[in-house]
């Protein structure tokens, strides 16, 4: 009976939140787990209604210690670790574009240790890389311009190191560098 009584407050709760009035809802979702409280539709809810992402979690993770199969649980969790994660990359973006690449790769790396197929902290570090190398192209074209051809083939040589299929460092290299061995190394 306890029971169906939380799931009545927990109807409540919805019919409360559903007219706008959260307070209410609090109340009954507190008068729900008052009543059971391994009620996990109620727990549930109160993470509906919490104002923190911290507080979320808690509460989400009550749940899913109370129903590990509580799908809207595991979903709710997801979305927010995405949502998180998404706040780093964006981060991790600021401080690439402000020079601090190494700051922004690092984290990135962390980023992708949590989460291995997250697609946009993989476009982010290609997207350094990608810039990282054409600086290095132009600063290796800067040295040979300035008659310093063996800075410019060590700054490819470094290039290639990051990305050996890269066509235009090899071009250049092949342009410096006096025999074939030396471009090979």
């Amino acid at each position: 009976t306890l029971s169906v009584l939380a799931k009545t407050f927990v109807q409540r709760a919805v019919a409360a939140h559903n007219t706008g009035s959260d307070n209410l809802a609090a109340q009954c979702l507190d008068q729900a787990i008052e009543h059971d409280e391994n009620c996990d539709s109620a727990w549930l809810w109160k993470a509906k209604l919490a104002e923190t992402d911290d507080q979320q979690v808690e509460l989400l993770n009550r749940v899913l210690s109370i129903n590990p199969d509580n799908e809207d649980a595991k979903d709710a969790l997801a979305a927010i670790d995405r949502m998180r994660a998404s706040a780093v990359i964006a981060d991790a973006r600021s401080l690439a574009d402000s020079g601090e690449t190494d700051d922004a790769v690092e984290i990135l790396n962390r980023v992708l240790d949590m989460h291995p197929d997250n697609s946009e902290a993989k476009d982010v570090l290609d997207q350094i890389a990608a810039a990282k190398f054409k600086s290095a192209v132009s600063e290796a074209k800067a040295a040979a311009a300035a008659g310093k051809t063996g800075e410019a083939v060590e700054i490819l040589n470094s290039a290639l190191d990051q990305d050996p299929s890269n066509a235009d460092a090899w071009m250049m290299l092949s342009h410096l560098s006096p025999n074939m061995t030396a471009k090979m190394n």
